[in-house]
């Protein structure tokens, strides 16, 4: 929950006040502490012993934390649908779990992830229940963006918003972790603001070297033309095959150097880099790509990170995301 601050505080105020609302929107990129908090929020209204937050140790944290308290609900995409989708099933048993007052909790707590992923009829189920709030019940819808949410659910959640968290922060939370400091500001700077993918990065040494595969790819790309288009996009997925999620790694990776290229196009050699030890190749890119092209590029990494997230089929996505990433005509 580093950097989230502002969040636990306005949570926290409106438990002291008894001003809690009957449903949230948390918005905000994968791995800035959506889930931690919801969790600290269940605990928090439902602590035996404290006020502003939770104590961890008392018989409903406990229940809470350990998955286990029947007030306390986790609604995931169904993995058993074509891409992954919340299903009416599961709105509807939304519905009946508030159509009552909790078991053992003060308030209940249901928390749905990928709320973007639900499907039409769920989403008009859900609004439903939205409409009519339940008096002893609050729910957390967790998802990347607003514009991927349905303005009429929208429009009855309080929004809160999860900010990637500072650099120098980052670096001095794994400094106290016992990071040297050289390491500490190169996987700060990697982590793109979430402090457990910076963690991740220093346990797991193989994202690294994954990391300097992709941005051989990238360099190589840059020099490719059009009909290299289909040879680079095996190239990216026979190498990404390797691990689960190595494919949305690489994504990740690509989206900081088009960052760190659009920087370079706009601040030149002040630029400051997510990939500083690629800055000669970096300025290279920034000359060579006509202007807002990084930009475009970055936005069809992001189409094809949304595509990956529903299941979608890995060979169509990344064809269409290197078609994307030459420009027209080939090399620049």
């Amino acid at each position: 929950m580093l950097g989230q601050e502002h969040i636990l505080n306005a949570l926290r105020d409106a438990h002291r006040r008894n001003t809690v609302h009957h449903s949230y929107l948390f918005v905000g990129p994968d791995g800035l502490g959506q889930e931690e908090v919801s969790l600290w929020f269940a605990q928090m209204v439902n602590c035996d012993t404290a006020d502003d937050a939770p104590c961890g140790v008392c018989h409903p944290c406990r229940l809470i934390a350990a998955g286990n308290h029947p007030d306390f609900t986790w609604i995931r995409p169904d993995e058993k649908t074509k891409r992954g989708r919340v299903t009416i099933e599961q709105t509807r048993h939304i519905r009946w779990l508030v159509s009552g007052v909790p078991t053992l909790a003060r308030r209940r707590v249901i928390v749905m992830t990928a709320a973007e992923q639900m499907m039409p009829e769920a989403a008009g189920s859900l609004l439903k229940t939205l409409e009519e709030p339940p008096e002893h019940s609050t729910l957390i819808l967790i998802a990347r963006n607003v514009t991927d949410v349905l303005p009429t659910i929208l429009s009855r959640c309080q929004v809160q918003r999860f900010l990637p968290v500072p650099t120098e922060v980052v670096t001095s939370f794994l400094m106290e972790r016992g990071v040297g400091e050289a390491e500490a500001a190169k996987l700060a700077a990697l982590c793109d603001g979430r402090p457990p993918e910076a963690e991740r990065l220093r346990n797991e040494p193989d994202l690294l070297a994954g990391r300097d595969v992709t941005l051989d790819w990238l360099e190589d790309l840059s020099r490719a033309g059009l009909g290299d288009a289909l040879l680079m996009a095996e190239r990216l997925r026979t190498t990404s095959d390797e691990m689960p999620g190595e494919l949305e790694s690489r994504l990740h990776w690509i989206t900081l150097w088009y960052r760190d290229v659009m920087a370079a196009q706009s601040a030149g050699i002040e630029a400051v880099l997510y990939h500083p030890d690629r800055a000669e190749s970096i300025a290279g890119a920034a000359r060579l790509y006509p202007e807002g092209f990084p930009s475009s590029a970055i936005q069809a990494v992001g189409k094809a990170r949304r595509y990956l997230s529903g299941n979608g089929n890995a060979t169509l996505v990344t064809e269409d995301l290197v078609m994307n990433l030459i420009p027209a005509g080939g090399r620049p």
